[in-house]
């Protein structure tokens, strides 16, 4: 198995990107928490194992220290590309800054405080190895934009609710990780940011 490594589109025919989104600004300050355990909760009850138990859902509070993960380190400098990316194309929105600037003090300190959510009894992401492009649990959670697999008498269908998580991250960043009732495991991390250097630009 290959060590994990960040990977980040070109945008060479788009225009500009910047860290507003209306999914995610869905949930301001007071209604995180509740979006968080709501959507979580919901998508664990839409995917329980049948002949299994109830299903359980485990949030608990961990703290890493970052100098302990080469790629955590890798995208503090993807972080640091991006705001030098806007300071020299007309500086960034005060949104923008304050992002920014919070996840590389964040990503700089010695210990970063990590939200982990775990479930039990259900199916976990179906279809990690299918491919980018086929429509399933783990490419509609993880890699699409605005697109759900449920079907009926599943809570949610708009593919909104996955977007809770990354408005309570200080770096717009989730990470997933399965290991699914079709037999295969899978991990990623998704960072939600704004137009960067490409990595031929150092910051």
């Amino acid at each position: 198995m290959s060590s994990p490594s960040w990977f980040f589109p070109v945008n060479s025919t788009g225009g500009i990107v910047g860290c507003s989104s209306g999914a995610v600004e869905t949930y301001d300050n007071a209604s995180i928490n509740d979006g968080i355990a709501r959507e979580i909760c919901q998508n664990s009850l839409d995917a329980h194992r049948k002949g299994t138990g109830p299903v359980a859902v485990e949030f608990r509070v961990e703290h890493i220290v970052p100098s302990k993960y080469p790629e955590i380190e890798a995208l503090k400098e993807r972080i640091e590309a991006c705001k030098k990316f806007w300071d020299e194309n007309g500086g960034p929105d005060a949104r923008l800054k304050s992002l920014l600037d919070s996840s590389i003090k964040m990503l700089k300190s010695s210990k970063v405080k990590v939200l982990v959510a775990s479930d039990y009894n259900t199916t976990g992401l179906i279809g990690s190895h299918e491919g980018m492009i086929k429509k399933n649990p783990w490419n509609s959670l993880v890699t699409a934009e605005g697109v759900s697999d449920k079907g009926a008498g599943s809570g949610g269908s708009y593919g909104i609710g996955k977007n809770a998580p990354f408005a309570a991250s200080a770096s717009r960043t989730v990470f997933y990780n399965t290991k699914a009732a079709d037999g295969q495991s899978a991990f990623m991390g998704v960072a939600r940011l704004a137009s960067m250097w490409s990595p031929e630009k150092k910051p």
